[in-house]
């Protein structure tokens, strides 16, 4: 049977919503900016850049009920961009503003078109470019300094100048945009009513099976007949064990169930382990009887631990 695949739907909010993300994307980048000057803490800000700007791209898809996780994924790549765009810019203005600074201090006020003027020379003499490009290639040429966790006075650190510079700057995009995009299009990917027009209500466990069934159970999501798993459906297994997941629309509960099979194993600290094994979108009378299957059957202890609910 097929798994679950969002209908790429994008209502008009949502079109404004995935536009607001550009806009939250360069606010983003002025708040990184200032927050720079302080610290910045080489691989954990770009983490929690990722972290931030997927929480606010997954809250925008979320909200604007956008069921497209390609178009999803392009605006968000398109907002880490803006984003880091923003933070060079700001760097790129604040080096103007102490340029003027400095000049200021020593000649006196000068007119700002020989200042812009001096700027563009100093640039180019330095990197054969001037304006913003200028001064990205400039601060690749003098380096890029990190702060580390232990420094309590400066003195140390990390730099990289050069091609390295630009390498960490592209690394630093792929880890902000893998992580915002991880939760964007999990987000995207989530089933959706499109008759009651919202999200379903998540994953919730009512059944197991001994992991011996694994291969009957391949075989029924493939087939689409689930009469073989339901002679030894419980609502508690010996674990390691399979566990069955409904997730249904909670308001009109009549729309298609989305039916999943987890592999359960007890992990460290006594914690459970999920990994999904299959998925089906089945009817929803369907649904019902396998959990009615459940009720009927015997119960059995679960060794290691409960899985009468959903693992956390």
């Amino acid at each position: 049977m097929n798994s679950y695949h969002p209908s790429n739907t994008i209502p008009a909010a949502g079109i404004l919503f995935l536009l607001a993300l550009l806009v939250f994307g360069a606010g983003l980048g002025v708040l990184t900016f200032f927050v720079s000057k302080l610290v910045y803490l080489v691989i954990l800000f770009p983490i929690l850049l990722g972290f931030a700007c997927g929480f606010i791209a997954q809250t925008a898809v979320k909200i604007g009920k956008v069921r497209s996780p390609i178009v999803a994924a392009v605006f968000t790549v398109l907002m880490v961009l803006i984003m880091y765009g923003t933070v060079r810019m700001c760097e790129y203005l604040d080096f103007k503003q102490q340029l003027r600074t400095m000049i200021v201090e020593e000649y006196g006020e000068t007119d700002q078109a020989l200042i812009d003027e001096f700027e563009n020379a100093v640039l180019e003499d330095e990197t054969g470019q001037t304006g913003l490009l200028g001064f990205v290639a400039y601060e690749a040429k003098e380096g890029e300094s990190f702060t580390r966790l232990s420094d309590t006075d400066g003195s140390s650190g990390i730099s990289i100048s050069g091609v390295g510079a630009y390498i960490y700057w592209f690394i630093e995009i792929l880890i902000i945009a893998g992580i915002a995009l991880s939760m964007v299009i999990k987000q995207a990917r989530t089933p959706f009513c499109e008759t009651c027009d919202r999200w379903y209500g998540g994953d919730y466990y009512f059944g197991a099976l001994p992991m011996s069934e694994k291969e009957t159970v391949k075989a029924a999501f493939e087939s689409g007949v689930f009469s073989p798993i339901t002679k030894q459906l419980h609502k508690s297994a010996n674990l390691p064990a399979i566990g069955f997941y409904l997730n249904i629309c909670p308001q009109c509960q009549t729309s298609d169930a989305v039916f999943t099979a987890k592999l359960l194993s007890v992990g460290s600290k006594g914690k459970i382990n999920e990994s999904k094994f299959k998925e089906a979108v089945i009817p929803m009378n369907t649904a019902r009887e396998l959990e009615r299957v459940v009720v009927n059957n015997d119960a059995v202890s679960v060794r290691g631990g409960s899985i009468t609910q959903t693992p956390a």
